[in-house]
């Protein structure tokens, strides 16, 4: 299985490198490896993230895992092969506004 970001993910994650770059470029790149690993782990387990949220999506498929060292939420669902990466947000977002505007 494969991930692959929407856009306003992408963007999302652009937004949260930017913002820890500009603190410390370590810090950015430790956040750019442990996204890099749970959307791995995603890829070989996808069952892992929690159904939580997923009464966001009509289909309810919608799945979100927690990053370990960093207080945000990858968002996704499992379509054939694909783990869609939907959203990253910060756990302490309208977590509902950001997922319905997306």
């Amino acid at each position: 299985m494969q991930f692959k970001l929407a856009p306003v993910a992408k963007s999302d994650v652009l937004e949260i490198t930017d913002y820890y770059a500009a603190i410390s470029t370590q810090l950015a790149e430790r956040f750019v490896t442990e996204l890099e690993t749970g959307l791995h782990s995603l890829c070989s387990q996808p069952e892992l993230g929690s159904r939580r949220y997923a009464h966001f999506l009509p289909d309810q498929s919608l799945r979100v895992w927690q990053l370990e060292r960093f207080p945000f939420l990858i968002f996704y669902r499992v379509e054939d092969a694909w783990v869609n990466v939907l959203r990253v947000l910060h756990e302490r977002r309208d977590l509902a506004a950001g997922l319905i505007a997306s």
